[in-house]
Parts: structure tokens; C-alpha cells; sequence
């Protein structure tokens, strides 16, 4: 389905902005144990309510190997996405391979976000010793890496936000986490689920319950032919059971080795097709 004209999608917006004097802000919950810790607790920065927005770019404390390059910078993109050279504003989700060439990214869950409704983003960088002896348990649980030590962590959290086309008295909103851990050499990405309701935007074809239309997407992305993964049940209305299903045997996780060309789980390479030609 194509993007709506710019007005059409605007105009809805700010009508949604005007209710928000009346809308009652929800609280952040971390009552998840399968989320690392976020929110005003967790020195987070809290990113401007909008829809469509962008958060960056954010200059990284060190240097991430991500598919075979270094990225130095992030952006926390409204819509579910964190990319590493350039923003993602795009609501409606893609089929993977998107080749874009220099800017990859990770999807928790790309859809149309609209945390001018509901919701708060949340994201910080951290060299916590706390959070760092988790992530390096979590990885070496996962993987057979016996000796890796997390050095660094970067937490984006998606809390209780609502779609586009949603009303400020809806209770139909997804909480999701997106974590990157390092040692400086590999890199993961780990993505938790809570509670999805919702799969879809107005504006990418959904109804008025936040279904139909082009369901979310969950997967990571080089930017080349090669080098993706997509979990199944992205673009499929299966997607919201996403907080139940797992390639680590933990419901509502899902991790994924991104240091090389082509992402890896705990069994190994996944996503792998011929190379043919980088575009």
C-alpha cells in the first residue's frame, strides 16, 4: 500500500497532539524480568513524543562492529528501528532485504509508532557493572563464548506505546526492548518482548484495533543482499504473538551475533544466501 500525501497523516497528528492535555501519562513498568532495567531510574533519556520521530545522531562511547563495519553513531527511530548511519523515519515495514547499502539497522518491532498517544521511548549508552555482569551472563548462556566479558551497553525501550490512529483512551499499546552488548569486538543484539497488542498503523493499512493491513517486522538488516535475518512472523498477523516465541528458548527473546556479514544465532549462521553483488 503506498504512504499516504503528508497532510492527510499531519493533520490527524495534531488533533491527537491537542487531546494530550487530557491524557494521563502512564507509568513505565519493569516488572518484566526479562527486560533490562529503563526508564527515569535508569538515567535514561526519554525521547520527545511524536510520530515518525527520530532520536540522533547519538555518538557512540565506542566503536561497534556491526556486519563487518564500525558504526560510531545511532539513531533511536520512533517506528521500532535503531539504524547506525542514517534515521528511519519509514512507518510502514519492509520485507528484507531493504538494500540500503550504509545504513543498516535492527527492528524489535518496525511499525507505525505514535508515542504522541501513548507510550514513552527510552534509550541510554552504559558501561554499568551491574548491567554488564547481566549481559555477559545472557550471551554466554546463549553462545559458546566461555571468555566473553561485556564492556559496553546501549537499551532502547519501547513502553506501552500506541499506533498510528489509536486515541489517547486506548489501551492498545506494545512494550518492547531492544539491547546492544559488546566486548569491543563482538557484538549482539537482543530483542524483548512484554505485551503486544497492537501490529499495525492506519496509515500502513490497519484498522481501528491496531491489526490488518502490513503487520510489524522483526529482523536485522546490513543493508545488502546478504547479511539479514527476518523472524517469521514479521509481516504476518503471527507477529503479535511475538512475547511467545524465542531462538533462545526463553519466550519473548530473541539474540543475534551481528560483529560479521551474516548474523548468527546460538546454531550458527542464519539468513545466509549466495553473494552475488553489494549495492
Amino acid at each position: 500500500m503506498g504512504e499516504p500525501n503528508i497532510f492527510s497523516k499531519g493533520f490527524y497528528t495534531i488533533i491527537l497532539l491537542l487531546a494530550l492535555d487530557d491524557f494521563t501519562k502512564r507509568t513505565t513498568s519493569t516488572s518484566s524480568s526479562l527486560f533490562y532495567p529503563y526508564g527515569s531510574l535508569s538515567n535514561d533519556t526519554t525521547a520527545p513524543k511524536s510520530d515518525d520521530g527520530v532520536n540522533g545522531p547519538i555518538t557512540l562511547s565506542t566503536k561497534l562492529t556491526l556486519f563487518g563495519n564500525a558504526s560510531t553513531i545511532i539513531y533511536v527511530n520512533n517506528n521500532g528501528l535503531l539504524s547506525f548511519n542514517a534515521s528511519i523515519a519509514a512507518y510502514t515495514p519492509k520485507k528484507l532485504p531493504e538494500l540500503n547499502g550504509s545504513n543498516p539497522f535492527v527492528a524489535p518491532f518496525w511499525a507505525d509508532v505514535n508515542n504522541a498517544v501513548a507510550g514513552d521511548i527510552y534509550y541510554r549508552q552504559s558501561n554499568d557493572t551491574d548491567l554488564l555482569s547481566r549481559a555477559t551472563s545472557d550471551i554466554c548462556s546463549y553462545f559458546s563464548l566461555p571468555t566473553f566479558s561485556a564492556t559496553w551497553a546501549f537499551v532502547a525501550t519501547w513502553s506501552n506505546v500506541a499506533y498510528f490512529g489509536s486515541t489517547a483512551s486506548s489501551s492498545t499499546v506494545n512494550t518492547f526492548q531492544a539491547v546492544l552488548i559488546t566486548n569491543a569486538s563482538l557484538t549482539f543484539a537482543m530483542f524483548n518482548y512484554a505485551s503486544i497488542h497492537w501490529t499495525t498503523g492506519t496509515s500502513s493499512g490497519g484498522d481501528s484495533k491496531g491489526t490488518g493491513g502490513t503487520p510489524a517486522l522483526a529482523g536485522v538488516n546490513s543493508g545488502y543482499k546478504v547479511g539479514y535475518y527476518q523472524i517469521a512472523s514479521s509481516l504476518t498477523s503471527e507477529i503479535i504473538n511475538i512475547s511467545s516465541t524465542s531462538n533462545v528458548n526463553v519466550p519473548g527473546r530473541w539474540v543475534f551475533k551481528l560483529d560479521k556479514l551474516y548474523p548468527e544465532d546460538p546454531g550458527g549462521i542464519i539468513g545466509k544466501t549466495k553473494l552475488t553483488k553489494l549495492l
